[in-house]
């Protein structure tokens, strides 16, 4: 701002009342939700919000919606008090980035309550953030011409690496596998307060899962299906009405198990959301260092 650079300047106040709801209505009608207060209304608790403060407040308000996309004028007023406490950032992060991080931070916090191996707390989709895990999700995500039965000790990889698959696995491991996996839907479920398109992967997997186990015995004799019989003798329709009724019970039972980890970490979850959709990853030890800063894993 030097002489000579800048001709004049002009500072811009602060929208007043008609600018804050003509700002209100500009946002909320970009959205699907249903605001149960009218703009001019929330315009008058917020004076001296600045636009991007307002931006803020609905996008929070949406974020935190119930399963009907209502927002109460309890939610509203409560971000507009942590608003004026300063607790929020004046911008958010796409709501894609904050489901993101919430899943994997679900799949973390069941991972780790489960296994107290190594991790990278990443963003990205293709982790559940535990690398025993991840070493067992990597036996069944990968191109299967539609066979989910495939012997996975058919083609072994010379190389050693330490996120290689376990020699042999067995059926608590790959229920505790699905745990985890449903620790994303619980966590988008609980603090989200919506499922997200982000975990069909993921959602398919467990399909896989169970149909190995199926394969492989691991429901029992009399609930063992595999691709090759099928070609050549038909199941009978209560057999596999009933295949189809223990995993359902299976998913139902790992998914309460991943709710109630899940729900004993929400605060962590919480804290560590905007952290990671910030980093995008977080190295072990960086993360132990905030896991102490927060209360650690409750499990």
């Amino acid at each position: 701002v030097r002489p000579g650079r800048f001709d004049k300047k002009i500072k811009l106040g602060l929208p007043n009342f008609s600018s804050r709801v003509a700002i209100l209505d500009m946002y909320i009608a970009q959205s699907s939700c249903c605001f149960s207060v009218p703009p001019a209304s929330i315009a008058k608790l917020c004076g001296g919000f600045s636009g991007a403060a307002l931006k803020t407040l609905v996008n929070e308000c949406i974020l935190r919606s119930d399963e009907n996309n209502f927002i109460s004028e309890e939610l509203i007023r409560t971000k507009i008090s942590e608003i004026k406490n300063e607790n929020l950032p004046s911008e958010r992060p796409e709501i894609c980035d904050i489901a993101d991080a919430t899943r994997n931070l679900g799949f973390f916090v069941v991972a780790s309550s489960l296994n107290n191996g190594d991790f990278l707390l990443s963003h990205k989709e293709d982790t559940v953030c535990n690398n025993y895990f991840n070493s067992i999700i990597s036996m069944f995500d990968g191109d299967y011409d539609d066979d989910y039965y495939d012997d996975y000790d058919d083609e072994e990889d010379e190389d050693e690496n330490d996120n290689d698959p376990p020699a042999i696995c067995t059926k608590n491991d790959l229920l505790s596998t699905i745990t985890v996996i449903l620790g994303g839907y619980a966590a988008e479920e609980l603090i989200l307060h919506k499922v997200y398109n982000n975990l069909y992967h993921q959602l398919c997997l467990i399909d896989r899962i169970l149909l190995s186990m199926s394969a492989h015995g691991m429901l029992g004799l009399s609930l063992r299906h595999t691709r090759q019989r099928e070609e050549y003798l038909t199941y009978t329709e209560e057999k596999e009405t009933r295949l189809n009724q223990v995993f359902d019970e299976i998913i139902e039972q790992c998914y309460e198990k991943a709710k109630e980890m899940v729900r004993k970490n929400e605060i962590l979850i919480q804290k560590l959301t905007p952290i990671l959709v910030e980093r995008e990853s977080i190295e072990k030890k960086e993360c132990e260092a905030f896991l102490t800063q927060f209360g650690g894993i409750c499990k």
